[in-house]
């Protein structure tokens, strides 16, 4: 019984590691994109106003992990993965997203039941899209537990990349939506935080760590993904990371991260003086 249920989940395992990510796939997480940077403090208006920078803009978020992955493996021309297609997809939803007629585009894909699929469809997209970066990195980096922090790191930009690049189209557009943290190292978001620890299980994959093939941790990433996006969606959004980084972080420096840290009589003194 147990068989027959593996071999059917290998066989699901298969046919979502086998799905092209473009177009389709693409398209989504460009619509998804363009979505998150609407939604940024004067989207719309600054569309308006500034309609060149915000479509570079929105570029950037769009492509931002294939652009960084590129120059984390050497390669000379960041937009090596970019093609014509793939400019006029992005291009062409930007366009629909802000400019459509009584914003019909943006009203049908925020309706919850087609947020939800895009929403599923993106984050298998984004199980498959860590897992090409860590096969890359592979290929550049020596086959070696030493180098499995690089290989991670690589997969990590490929699948959370939309929200890195989102910093740069604040600084474009000078402005941050109340209540957001200035950029992604200030506090990373559960995309980060997720596609990092499915590259550092990809990579000890490949590095013959674990012994599990590609496509089932494939689908088991999108499950888990799938999983997370959806709850945040139709509940709240829960970070199962928090606990045990918060745990890491005490371990490693007696300090509990939502405590401030005590000022010493130094740095009170400085404080002070800037003050007066």
């Amino acid at each position: 019984m147990a068989l027959i249920i593996y071999e059917q989940f290998h066989t699901l395992a298969v046919s979502l590691y086998s799905l092209p990510l473009f177009p389709v796939l693409y398209a989504v997480h460009a619509t998804i994109a363009a979505v998150q940077v609407r939604r940024e403090l004067g989207g719309v208006q600054f569309a308006v106003n500034h309609p060149i920078a915000s479509c570079v803009g929105n570029f950037i978020v769009t492509t931002f992990g294939g652009m960084v992955a590129n120059l984390l493996l050497g390669n000379k021309s960041p937009l090596l993965s970019v093609t014509v297609p793939h400019v006029m997809i992005t291009v062409g939803i930007w366009y629909l997203m802000f400019f459509s007629p009584m914003d019909v585009f943006y009203n049908v894909v925020t309706l919850l039941p087609v947020k939800l699929v895009l929403a599923v469809l993106n984050e298998i997209r984004r199980s498959m899209n860590v897992m090409t970066g860590v096969l890359a990195a592979c290929t550049v980096f020596p086959a070696s537990l030493s180098y499995f922090l690089a290989i991670s790191i690589v997969g990590m930009v490929k699948g959370s990349g939309s929200r890195w690049g989102i910093t740069l189209h604040r600084w474009i557009a000078q402005s941050s939506p109340a209540g957001a943290c200035g950029h992604e190292l200030l506090k990373l978001s559960l995309v980060t935080k997720a596609s990092f620890v499915i590259a550092v299980i990809y990579s000890l994959n490949e590095l013959k760590v674990l012994h599990v093939a590609r496509e089932d941790l494939c689908l088991w990433a999108a499950i888990l993904l799938v999983s997370l996006k959806m709850y945040s969606i139709i509940v709240a959004e829960v970070d199962p990371f928090l606990l045990p980084a918060s745990v890491i972080w005490f371990a490693a420096t007696c300090v509990s991260p939502t405590r401030e840290h005590p000022i010493s009589a130094t740095d009170a003194v400085s404080q002070k003086q800037k003050t007066s």
